[in-house]
């Protein structure tokens, strides 16, 4: 309090000097009287020192990395930012999943019942394909096929109608995708017992043994040169027999 007393009077004589100097008409009149005569006046100095000093202080105080309000929000944003980064990332790495894998209707980016437009489109997302198209002499079940050659490590074929522009099935012959349930072309006969449920291979209308998974609606065809006939004339297959083709419908 003697330091804001001391500056009141202090501003007072400096307000009665210059102020008559430069014809204020506060300073004139202080000039008249005495500052015990001037006591309200006085007052109300200390109480404007008091601010000034008091807001000196406060204000750095204030000014803190808690006490701007921008400075919250800018961290809440950081921490949405990095939110964003994280699930870009993961659905990154769910789509490499997706890419080759084999499921109903559809193998990798590829759909059952695609248009070649819109299988070549897909086939852009992977390295090295070749695509060529074939027409296919009367006779055959399918018309044309769009064929996806994935340089040394096999190919996909999209076998069409004639007269339909979508694809009604997909032979697979190339190791790079697989199943929800890991059988690839190469998988065993017996890998094909542990991933699914069903009471044999038959024999297709090709000449070929095959396992047939309805409710994926996939076909997995068996090397022909190892399968036996019981006497009960249901078809074995050795444990070891591979996967040669998967067919997707």
């Amino acid at each position: 309090m003697l330091f804001l007393s001391m500056f009141a009077e202090w501003c007072m004589q400096y307000y009665i000097d210059f102020g008559l100097l430069w014809g204020s008409p506060l300073g004139y009149a202080v000039s008249k009287h005495s500052f015990g005569e001037l006591e309200g006046i006085e007052n109300m100095m200390k109480s404007l020192a008091f601010i000034i000093i008091t807001s000196f202080f406060l204000i750095p105080a204030c000014n803190t990395e808690e006490g701007i309000p921008g400075r919250i929000v800018q961290e809440e944003s950081s921490t949405e930012e990095i939110s964003t980064i994280t699930a870009t990332d993961a659905e990154t790495e769910q789509r490499a999943d997706i890419q080759y894998t084999l499921r109903s209707r559809g193998a990798g980016l590829f759909e059952i019942g695609s248009t070649r437009e819109e299988i070549e489109q897909a086939a852009l997302a992977y390295d090295n394909v070749e695509i060529e198209t074939t027409e296919l002499p009367p006779g055959w079940q399918a018309a044309t096929t769009v064929e996806l050659t994935f340089g040394d490590s096999g190919k996909i074929s999209f076998e069409f109608y004639e007269n339909d522009p979508s694809s009604f099935r997909a032979v697979v012959s190339t190791n790079l995708f697989s199943t929800e349930e890991g059988i690839y072309t190469g998988s065993t006969y017996d890998d094909l017992l542990n991933a699914y449920s069903f009471n044999s291979a038959i024999w297709n209308s090709e000449g070929y043994a095959v396992v047939v998974i309805t409710e994926k609606r996939i076909t997995f065809k068996i090397d022909h040169n190892e399968e036996t006939i019981d006497e009960d004339f249901v078809l074995q297959v050795p444990g070891d027999a591979r996967v040669t083709e998967i067919s997707l419908w």
